[in-house]
C-alpha cells in the first residue's frame, strides 16, 4: 500500500522512479501487466494507472515486451498505455503491431497510440 500511496500520490518523481524500480526488483510488473486482462474492471483500471506512471518513469521496456503477449487484451491496453506515456522507444513495437497483429482491435489500438504519439511530439494536446 506504501509503494502504491508514492506511486500515484507523490509529486517526487525520483520517487516515484525508486517506486518502478522496486517494482521491476520483485516483478511486480508482471503482475501488473498480467492484471490488464482481469474480468474486474477495477483491477484492470489500477493496473493500467500504475503501468502509465511507471511508464513515464522507466516501466516502458516491459510494456513494448506486452506488445508480443499471447492475449490480445494485454497488446491492446500496453498499446494504449505506451499512447499516453509518448516514449519514442516503443515507436518501433508500436509500428509493427499496427502493420501484423492479427486482432483488429489491437492494430486500431497501436494506430491510436501512433497518432497519440505524433501528434504529443508537434505540441498537440491529444
Amino acid at each position: 500500500p506504501l509503494l502504491c500511496g508514492i506511486l500515484f500520490h507523490s509529486n517526487d518523481g525520483y520517487a516515484r522512479e525508486q517506486v518502478t524500480e522496486e517494482f521491476q526488483r520483485s516483478g511486480l510488473i508482471d503482475t501488473l501487466v498480467e492484471s490488464l486482462s482481469s474480468g474486474d474492471g477495477a483491477v484492470r483500471e489500477t493496473a493500467e494507472h500504475a503501468l502509465y506512471v511507471m511508464g513515464v518513469h522507466g516501466a516502458v521496456s516491459r510494456l513494448i515486451r506486452a506488445m508480443d503477449d499471447k492475449d490480445s487484451l494485454i497488446r491492446r491496453r500496453a498499446a494504449s498505455i505506451l499512447g499516453r506515456v509518448g516514449n519514442p522507444r516503443a515507436k518501433e513495437a508500436l509500428e509493427r503491431v499496427e502493420r501484423f497483429d492479427e486482432v483488429s482491435e489491437v492494430r486500431r489500438e497501436a494506430e491510436k497510440a501512433l497518432t497519440a504519439m505524433m501528434l504529443s511530439s508537434a505540441g498537440t494536446v491529444v
